[in-house]
């Protein structure tokens, strides 16, 4: 593994985010920031991959069914291999959300700051370094990766944007979904045996179920996350039009499952017209639950955000 000088740069279900409306809410004030994030700190500075391969994709991303060795999230959930990466059929977006460590929102907006090749176009990395590198650094080498091929340049800008509050529905009650998980249990992303029928196996610092894609009812859940974890992923968990915020005073990791009606995103008319998936239209709406079975509630506020902003970007240099 190769270190150099710590350098200033610049963090789902990843294919579903691409399809996220980003809603554009109005910008108070921006200031560019020039701080290097404590993850990237604490992983070591600039690194870079002993030898990596870039190559576009035969299909569109996600097309074949995109894969790769380990969670290309935000999240920490990692199995090492060996120090090395191998990922197929992702957009650059993607790469590039996965390397600054991009929460939802954050990838949301990233999407409408790349070029339309950037997402259109599907590429397939495979990169190997020394030892066995944590997750945050195999990020900070996949920095350096896109820095190389693709020219990539970027900034991190804070903003006042319109948010969404994650606050508690009764002060200092939470629901009987959202557990907090003992210091002294790990959280192992694989169960030691295979659980029934009746349970749920959700992955650690990170959402995990069944859902259908046109709609219905939906179980999802997640062990070992912070409560500014989960308020991240509940942008695309909810659909939500803008960020979210923790302001709920917990802290420590909790685990959590909810299960609400996602609305159908195949009109209910193409439904009767032959869609033949089977929906389960009963249960409560994403904010009852949410309220219900997490003792938690959304509120409209303004509040400092974040947010990668692109200098500049090429196509990908020949390895």
């Amino acid at each position: 593994m190769k270190r150099m000088p710590v350098g200033v740069t610049g963090i789902a279900g990843i294919a579903a985010l691409a399809a996220l409306f980003l809603s554009g809410p109005s910008i108070r004030a921006q200031t560019a920031t020039d701080t290097v994030p404590e993850w990237q700190k604490a992983a070591g500075g600039k690194m870079s991959f002993d030898v990596a391969s870039v190559k576009l994709s035969a299909l569109p991303p996600f097309s074949s069914g995109a894969t790769a060795n380990f969670p290309l999230e935000a999240g920490d959930g990692y199995t090492p291999d060996a120090g090395f990466l191998s990922a197929k059929d992702f957009s650059l977006s993607v790469y590039i959300a996965f390397a600054y460590k991009l929460t939802a929102y954050q990838t949301q907006f990233l999407e409408s700051e790349v070029p339309k090749w950037a997402t259109a176009q599907g590429f397939d990395i495979q990169a190997r370094a020394d030892g066995k590198p944590t997750k945050d650094q195999v990020r900070l080498m996949m920095q350096s990766l896109l820095a190389d091929r693709f020219k990539l340049a970027v900034h991190f800008e804070t903003r006042q944007l319109s948010v969404f509050a994650l606050t508690l529905a009764k002060p200092g009650k939470i629901g009987s979904q959202l557990q907090r998980h003992p210091d002294d249990v790990p959280c192992k992303d694989v169960p030691e045996s295979p659980p029934k029928l009746s349970e749920r196996w959700y992955p650690c610092d990170n959402l995990g179920g069944n859902s259908l894609p046109s709609g219905g009812r939906v179980d999802i859940g997640g062990r070992k996350l912070t409560m500014e974890r989960l308020a991240s992923l509940l942008v695309s968990l909810g659909r939500l039009d803008r960020p979210v915020v923790d302001r709920t005073g917990l802290t420590g990791k909790f685990d959590f499952s909810i299960q609400f009606l996602r609305e159908p995103a195949v009109p209910q008319a193409n439904l009767q017209a032959g869609h033949t998936e089977a929906v389960d239209q009963s249960g409560p709406t994403f904010l009852e639950a949410l309220q219900e079975q997490l003792g938690l509630k959304l509120e409209s506020s303004k509040g400092p955000v974040e947010v990668l902003v692109i200098d500049s970007v090429q196509q990908p240099s020949e390895n």
